[in-house]
C-alpha cells in the first residue's frame, strides 16, 4: 500500500493540550500529508503570537517529525472558537492586516512550518467576508505563492453566504470545511451529525455533507479545494429511541471516536443517510459519531467527488492501532469504488 494517496490531503488538527495526554509521536505521520497545529491567537492588535508557552513543544516536534516524513506538511492554526473574537476588528484594519500576516509567517518559519490556516469562527456580516478576503490576500502577499493557506469554513448556510469565495479563489489552497454538529439541542428528535445525505422520511438529517459541497459549488468553490471534515467524536443523545424520534437531554460531554461504541451498545449504518450510530436500549442512549464503516464512506465520496481530501477533528480523539480513522480514510482514498 502507497503510504499516502497521490493527489489527495489526508489531514488532522493536532491541538496543543493534547500533548499531555497524547503526544506528536503518536501521529500516523506516515499516512498523513497535512498536519494543522492549533491554536495561534489573535491580539487585538493584529498580533499572532502563542497562547501560552506550552505551544512550543509540540510545535518542534512537529518540525522534527516533518523532517523525518518529506510528504508531510504542518501549518499553524490560528484563532478557533476560543481566539476569534479580535478577528473583525483586525480584518477591518489596514494596519492591523499586516500585522496580523507579518506575525503569523513569523510564528510559521520559527517552526519550519509549511503555512498558516486561518480559523475565524465566524465572519458574521458581508463586511467581515470582505475584510477577510482582504487579510487572506496579505498573508499571500507575505507568504508568496509556494506558502500554504488554508481556511476553517461552516456548513451553515446562514455565515458561509457570507464569505467571499470568489476573492478567496487565489488566495487559498485549501477550505477545510468543518462537515460536522449537524445535530443538537436545537432539533426536537435525535439525529444525525455529520451524515453524508439527507434521509426526509427518517426525521433524523436537518442538513448533509453532500447538500454543503452541492452548494459550495453553486457559489463557484472549486470543491477540489474543500477538505472535507470527520469528527473524531460523537454527540449523545440521552432518553430517545433513536435518530428521528425525541430525546429527553444532550450530556455535555463528547466521547471520543477511540472510546465508541461505548460497551453494551449496538452500531449501526444506514446506506439512505450515509450516517452511523450506536444505541443502547437499555440506558435508551444513542451516540451520534462516525463509524470505520462511515469513514470508509467519506473517503468513497471524496474521491468520487472530486474533493481535495479529508481531515480529523482531532487527532487525540483517534484509535491507535486496529480502528485508526487517518489509515482507514488514506486505505479507502486508494481503492476502486
Amino acid at each position: 500500500m502507497i503510504p499516502c494517496p497521490p493527489g489527495k490531503e489526508v489531514a488532522t488538527y493536532y491541538a496543543s493540550w493534547s500533548q499531555w495526554t497524547w503526544p506528536v509521536s503518536n501521529l500516523r505521520a506516515d499516512r498523513l500529508t497535512l498536519v494543522l497545529y492549533a491554536f495561534a491567537r489573535v491580539s487585538p492588535n493584529g498580533e499572532v503570537e502563542a497562547p501560552d508557552p506550552d505551544f512550543d513543544k509540540p510545535a518542534r516536534e512537529l518540525s522534527e517529525l516533518k523532517e523525518r516524513h518529506p510528504q508531510l506538511k504542518v501549518v499553524v492554526s490560528i484563532g478557533g472558537d476560543a481566539y476569534s473574537v479580535n478577528f473583525p476588528a483586525v480584518a477591518g484594519d489596514t494596519d492591523k492586516r499586516q500585522t496580523f500576516a507579518q506575525t503569523a509567517i513569523n510564528l510559521a518559519q520559527k517552526y519550519k512550518f509549511d503555512g498558516i490556516d486561518v480559523d475565524w469562527e465566524f465572519p458574521m456580516n458581508v463586511q467581515d467576508g470582505k475584510n477577510f478576503t482582504l487579510l487572506l490576500k496579505e498573508c499571500r502577499k507575505k507568504l508568496g505563492q509556494k506558502g500554504i493557506i488554508t481556511v476553517a469554513t461552516t456548513p451553515n448556510a446562514l455565515w458561509y453566504e457570507y464569505l467571499d469565495f470568489s476573492g478567496m479563489h487565489d488566495v487559498v489552497d485549501f477550505y477545510n470545511l468543518m462537515a460536522y454538529n449537524f445535530a443538537g439541542s436545537w432539533n426536537k428528535t435525535a439525529g444525525h451529525c455529520s451524515n453524508l445525505h439527507n434521509d426526509p422520511g427518517s426525521g433524523a438529517t436537518f442538513v448533509s455533507v453532500d447538500k454543503v459541497v452541492q452548494n459550495y459549488k453553486g457559489k463557484g468553490v472549486d470543491v477540489s479545494k474543500v477538505l472535507l471534515g470527520i469528527p473524531l467524536y460523537g454527540v449523545i443523545f440521552d432518553g430517545t429511541d433513536g435518530p428521528g424520534k425525541p430525546y429527553t437531554s444532550i450530556p455535555g460531554e463528547n466521547p471520543s471516536y477511540k472510546d465508541l461504541p461505548k460497551s453494551g451498545a449496538k452500531e449501526e449504518y444506514s446506506d439512505r443517510a450515509g450516517a452511523s450510530w450506536s444505541y443502547d436500549a437499555s440506558k435508551k442512549e444513542m451516540v451520534s459519531y462516525d463509524s470505520m464503516e462511515e469513514i470508509v464512506e467519506k473517503g468513497k465520496y471524496v474521491k468520487t467527488h472530486g474533493l481535495g481530501g479529508g481531515f480529523f477533528w482531532d487527532a487525540a480523539k483517534d484509535k491507535q492501532g486496529k480502528g485508526n480513522a487517518v489509515v482507514i480514510f488514506a486505505d479507502a482514498l486508494q481503492r476502486e469504488f
